[in-house]
């Protein structure tokens, strides 16, 4: 089996993770080797740096953070490289959210991108499309540092934005219900060549 690195974008508390998982179990089903991954990785000494961070127990510059986000992608491209030869990989979250979110803190897009120059490219992002409004009643919204609506609608724009300019990318209405989008992001991914 030839693998695949499928990245699941959108903004804070879209669906992303729940989504990553049931699709997971439906592939599974077609005897397909799945991995999931998520960014940040918060297990690694990076990853606790942004953990604190985005829980607000620590302050950081937006340049620092920008960094410390790339790097967490970077301490796994080994690994997304080598997976991807025989497994499907989905991720949540990946350099477009990093991208987008910086831009939102004023950063340079250039210079943004740059850190992330040579990262393994995904060969489908998937945008769940649903407004920041529809998601800041979710369970846990507002615990993080970027989790405010005004922020998110911001990044959701951005984000959207920088998904279109992917080479392959699929937008998905996200206030479908979860079987439907499981469902449809399946097929794709069993459609890919």
């Amino acid at each position: 089996m030839v693998g695949k690195f499928i990245v699941v974008e959108g903004i804070d508390k879209s669906g992303k993770t729940t989504v990553a998982l049931k699709v997971k179990e439906y592939l599974q089903k077609y005897k397909k080797s799945i991995h999931c991954m998520s960014f940040p990785e918060r297990t690694t000494e990076i990853g606790k740096i942004l953990n604190k961070f985005l829980s607000k127990k620590i302050k950081l510059p937006n340049e620092t953070v920008h960094l410390l986000f790339s790097a967490n992608r970077w301490e796994f491209a080994k690994e997304i490289s080598e997976k991807r030869k025989d497994q499907i990989i989905l991720c949540d979250r990946y350099y477009l959210s990093g991208l987008s979110y910086s831009i939102v803190n004023g950063l340079d897009e250039e210079w943004c991108e740059f850190s992330d120059k040579g990262l393994p490219k995904p060969d489908l992002t998937i945008f769940i499309d649903i407004k920041p409004t529809e998601v800041v009643c979710r369970k846990g919204f507002g615990e993080e540092i970027y989790e405010c609506s005004e922020y998110q609608k911001k990044v959701y724009e951005v984000l959207k934005i920088n998904v279109l300019k992917s080479k392959e990318f699929m937008i998905i209405d996200g206030n479908l219900s979860i079987e439907e989008i499981v469902e449809n992001i399946s097929l794709s991914i069993l459609n890919l060549k």
